[in-house]
């Protein structure tokens, strides 16, 4: 999946109405949260986050502006990243010529 771009926070914003296992790793694999999501949950985005949800169908990512998503469908658990926005590249100023 494309790694959607943080918002001005930083934060990846999970909720779910009902209760979902789910668990979020940092972008090196170390888990920063495994357990019982009900409600709302925010995560420094950092580097880059992986989520997976025993009810992906049940839990909603937000990053930013852009509108809430649902992880996926009730038959699809499967880890779901998350990405900063990627670093545009400015173009290189170019060099005067010498005199």
């Amino acid at each position: 999946p494309t790694p959607l771009a943080p918002d001005s926070s930083g934060d990846l914003l999970l909720s779910s109405t009902e209760a979902s296992w789910v668990e979020v790793r940092d972008q090196v694999g170390k888990t920063v949260f495994m357990g019982t999501l009900v409600g709302e949950k925010r995560f420094p985005l950092g580097q880059g986050l992986q989520v997976m949800a025993g009810r992906p169908d049940l839990v909603r990512a937000k990053l930013g502006g852009q509108p809430e998503r649902v992880l996926g469908p009730i038959s699809v658990v499967q880890w779901r990243s998350f990405g900063p926005a990627p670093k545009t590249s400015l173009p290189k100023a170019a060099q005067a010529p010498a005199p």
